[in-house]
């Protein structure tokens, strides 16, 4: 017998505009099959074409629930036209009926502008504009560093309660300038060819441990405790002394070897609290940078945080092989997990990366100075290998908590970031 479908009702149908793209999508209408078998077919309509480089988000909430749709029977169309797609929800862990639904579709174009740096023998960087797949080569996790532009702009800055908030800065509009952003957290291979030598890390299993992320990493490590001003020596202590840093420290190295024969140099360093958030977002407004935004609906996202940020604690060895994790429990090779919107991997999980700020409560749209407190150190953001995914939104610093400048653990990491 023909099975025939059975239309859900109170469906969004509004169109979204595409986030980098003029072109709309409009959801026409969604259908559960019946008898149900787990599928729903979407038919949505394209104003125009739109390049492969575009991804498309699709959020369905249904019983309270938010449910992110990636997994689909066939490739999503991209020309201009009527089409249909047909969501796999078991594939999902998306196990509703519901005839009273909200379906959500947009698209993000993930196109950008990357900047490759050459960590042997420095220099210029090559600029390109592709997506973050080209760089899935294990060249631009060892020797070479590869770093997106993210132009300046104006964000919400949001907190979500009090596993999120240590408060340490008001909710409102925040403004960064333009910046880049390295896509993998810096390797241990990375360090080496900057350092000249490997980090002493606590995941380095020789299969792996190019890729691996740094952790067991202090601050003081990567920008130094002391620098030469002028004769006159000043303690490294941002944002009291800027962006000086000492000359023999991972970024004093860094910038040595990539500047000295440019006549414009680049300013690496840890990010801002701004700044990494806002990279994080990716020019999403939700709670997770994937589409959803409850903190309470645990069972609704923790999959999806499995997906693109978590190393589950309970790992099998099959499943820590698969993820290329150093053992059963612990950090994965970077660029395992999806990239955001802006061509980041592992913004959530794998390891915390370390931030500029200290705590202290400021006004939203200020730099944050030293507090009184020294207890109350630097913060580190975006969750780790063994947290649960309530800890993976990048939107607080509370939601990693503080770090200080001689401590370091497996857990914590960096990413790099630079000023133009």
């Amino acid at each position: 017998m023909k099975a025939t479908k059975k239309m859900l009702s109170l469906i969004g149908a509004a169109a979204m505009a595409g986030t980098a793209s003029a072109v709309n999508v409009t959801i026409d209408k969604v259908q559960q099959r019946y008898p149900w078998n787990g599928l729903v077919d979407i038919d949505y309509e394209l104003d125009g074409g739109v390049s492969v480089d575009t991804q498309f988000q699709i959020t369905v909430t249904a019983n309270g629930k938010t449910y992110t749709a990636s997994t689909f029977k066939d490739a999503v169309k991209r020309t201009r036209g009527k089409h249909r797609i047909t969501w796999d929800t078991a594939a999902d862990n998306a196990k509703f009926f519901s005839k009273n639904a909200t379906v959500k579709m947009s698209l993000v174009d993930t196109t950008g502008t990357y900047y490759i740096f050459d960590l042997v023998n420095g220099g210029a960087p090559v600029i390109t504009n592709c997506t973050s797949e080209a760089f899935s080569d294990n060249v631009y996790k060892t020797t070479k560093l590869v770093m997106r532009k993210v132009d300046g702009q104006t964000y919400h800055f949001k907190n979500y309660g009090a596993n999120h908030n240590y408060g340490y800065r008001a909710e409102g509009d925040v403004t960064v300038d333009s910046f880049l952003v390295g896509i993998y957290e810096v390797t241990q291979a990375q360090w080496k060819n900057i350092m000249g030598e490997y980090p002493n890390c606590n995941f380095k299993n020789e299969a792996y441990r190019d890729y691996l992320p740094c952790e067991m990493i202090t601050y003081n490590q990567i920008r130094g405790e002391q620098y030469d001003d002028n004769g006159e020596t000043k303690s490294v202590d941002w944002p009291t002394t800027g962006s000086n840093v000492a000359a023999t420290s991972l970024l004093g190295l860094l910038r040595t070897k990539i500047n000295n024969s440019l006549t414009t140099g680049y300013l690496f360093d840890l990010p801002t609290d701004k700044q990494w958030q806002c990279a994080y977002r990716a020019g999403t407004t939700t709670m997770y940078y994937d589409g959803l935004d409850s903190a309470a609906d645990a069972t609704a996202w923790a999959k999806t945080m499995g997906v693109i940020g978590r190393c589950a604690v309970n790992n099998t060895a099959a499943e820590a092989t698969a993820r290329g994790m150093a053992g059963v429990t612990g950090t994965a090779m970077v660029g395992t997990y999806a990239a955001n919107g802006y061509g980041l991997y592992d913004m959530s999980g794998n390891v915390w990366e370390m931030v500029l700020n200290k705590g202290g409560t400021v006004a939203v749209d200020e730099e944050l100075t030293p507090p009184a407190n020294a207890s109350v150190a630097r913060f580190a953001m975006g969750g780790t290998w063994y947290d649960g995914a309530s800890y993976a939104s990048g939107f607080s610093a509370g939601s990693s908590g503080s770090w200080g400048e001689s401590r370091s653990g497996s857990a914590v990491g960096f990413r790099l970031f630079s000023s133009l």
